[in-house]
C-alpha cells in the first residue's frame, strides 16, 4: 500500500506539457480512489504497514504541493508571454495599426 507519486507530473509541469501533466494527475487520482477502496475494504494495516503508508502519504502531500506551485508558475510564465506577444491594441489583421485606437499614456505635472 503505497501513495501514488507524482514525478511524472511535476517533470511535466516543468517542460509546460500540461496535457501530460493531468493525464499523470488522473492516475494519480484513480490510483488514490484505489488505496481508499482498499483501506476501506480491508481494515486498518498492520503497524508498519500504516507507518509506511502515513509516509507515503506525507511524500504524496509534499509532492502534490510542489505540482501546484509549479502549475501557478508555469501559468504565469504563460500569461506574462501572452501579454508581451499580444498585438497592440489598434492593430487589424491586415497588419496595420489603427493610431485613433492606439491608447495614449499622457503624465500632467503641476507645481
Amino acid at each position: 500500500m503505497n501513495a501514488p507519486k507524482l514525478e511524472e507530473a511535476k517533470h511535466a509541469l516543468v517542460h509546460l506539457q500540461t496535457q501530460d501533466a493531468l493525464l499523470h494527475l488522473e492516475a494519480a487520482l484513480q490510483s488514490l480512489e484505489g488505496l481508499s477502496k482498499e483501506l476501506h475494504e480491508k481494515g486498518r494495516p498492520s503497524a508498519p504497514d500504516q507507518r509506511e503508508l502515513e509516509r507515503s502519504l506525507l511524500r504524496f502531500r509534499k509532492e502534490l504541493r510542489d505540482a501546484g506551485l509549479l502549475a501557478e508558475q508555469g501559468l504565469a510564465f504563460c500569461k506574462d508571454w501572452t501579454e508581451i506577444l499580444s498585438p497592440p491594441p489598434g492593430y487589424s489583421p491586415d497588419g496595420s495599426v489603427d493610431r485613433a485606437r492606439e491608447t495614449k499614456h499622457e503624465l500632467s505635472v503641476e507645481g
